[in-house]
């Protein structure tokens, strides 16, 4: 999958390399992400936003006297969330377990960028992402869970950002998860052992879809070497 994406990534790059002027650069931000859960009233999450940090490559091709800009990229996306996991039967009292979820995703965003002025742009588009690696920790054996998810995601992005000097880009995104990130126990969440965790939820009855808002700054290095804003 992860070699998929590179490719569509590159073969993107090729085509409107060809077609078009090709602007480039670099990026980086934070991540200020949660989950949506779907469950049986035996699984709470948190209200706090869990920050983390994307960085990665885009590249930039430009329309109708760049009014339209198409912007493929290739980022590293650090998300995660923390949910509190009642384990025993709910019709008697027990402790929760705490367990805080990190996820590591390789992200190709497709962005449409709209500018109907010189210093705003509006922003739209699908997410294609892989799960690197899920790891879990907090009141229970910290674990990789990466297995238990569902790593190929497919999101959608919308947002707003503004560009100055033709040199920086700052983005402000949301994305939605469209596809299932997991639909397993509340066991494969917390990494334990499903004969002994003593959890009532069967798979599939816990299911989560990333929430996520993104802050990045872009450098657009094509225009610092001295290409064409």
């Amino acid at each position: 999958m992860k070699k998929l994406i590179l490719l569509s990534f590159a073969l993107c790059i090729f085509h409107l390399g060809n077609a078009q002027k090709l602007k480039f650069g670099i990026a980086g931000g934070i991540n200020m992400a949660e989950v949506q859960f779907n469950e049986n009233n035996q699984v709470d999450i948190t209200n706090t936003l869990k920050t983390a940090f994307n960085g990665g490559i885009f590249g930039q091709v430009s329309f109708l006297k760049g009014k339209l800009i198409l912007q493929p990229e290739i980022m590293y996306s650090a998300e995660g969330f923390t949910s509190k996991i009642d384990d025993s039967d709910p019709n008697t009292p027990s402790d929760q377990k705490q367990v805080n979820t990190k996820l590591n995703f390789l992200s190709v965003p497709i962005t449409v960028i709209l500018k109907p002025t010189k210093f705003f742009n509006i922003q739209f588009g699908p997410e294609f992402g892989y799960l690197l690696k899920a790891v879990a920790s907090g009141d229970v054996d910290k674990s990789n869970v990466t297995e238990f998810y569902n790593r190929p995601e497919l999101g959608l992005n919308m947002g707003i950002g503004t560009t100055i000097g033709g040199l920086v880009n700052v983005n402000l995104r949301y994305n939605r998860g469209l596809t299932k990130l997991f639909d397993g126990s509340t066991s494969e969440m917390a990494g334990e052992d499903g004969n002994s965790s003593g959890s009532q939820l069967p798979a599939g009855a816990t299911e989560i879809l990333n929430n996520m808002f993104q802050v990045s700054v872009g450098l657009n290095i094509s225009s610092l070497l001295g290409g064409a804003n």
